[in-house]
């Protein structure tokens, strides 16, 4: 531990750091798998797990997720269904980024002016 550190709570050593939580770590991870599925840079067929509508409008990021009704609770926990609702919350000048570190970019930065914490529960 950095000694200087040691007498702060973890949030006030993440922000002195100037890293996310683990939580927001983990949704970062999954936000960006999403970009990669979407723009072709993993080779997945999104459409075998979620239905998308592609379609721009003023309600959505042009990259709309709908989640699948499943029956068991524990379905809620996978990947994709996780992930709709904020997915589908972010921007279209975020998800329409070109390239993988450009997603990144202006996603780390819609992160750090995100406080709420209903936010970041994807469930």
């Amino acid at each position: 531990m950095i000694p200087r550190l040691r007498n702060k709570s973890y949030e006030e050593r993440l922000k002195e750091l100037n890293l996310f939580s683990l939580s927001k770590r983990r949704l970062r991870g999954d936000l960006i798998e999403v970009f990669k599925i979407f723009h072709g840079f993993d080779n997945i067929n999104i459409n075998d797990y979620v239905t998308t509508d592609l379609t721009s409008s003023t309600r959505n990021n042009g990259f709309k997720i709908i989640g699948k009704r499943f029956r068991s609770n524990e379905a809620k926990h996978f990947f994709f269904n996780r992930i709709v609702n904020v997915w589908n919350s972010l921007p279209a000048q975020i998800v329409n980024s070109i390239t993988i570190e450009s997603f990144k970019k202006k996603l780390d930065k819609h992160l750090t002016s995100v406080h709420q914490v209903e936010y970041f529960t994807t469930a």
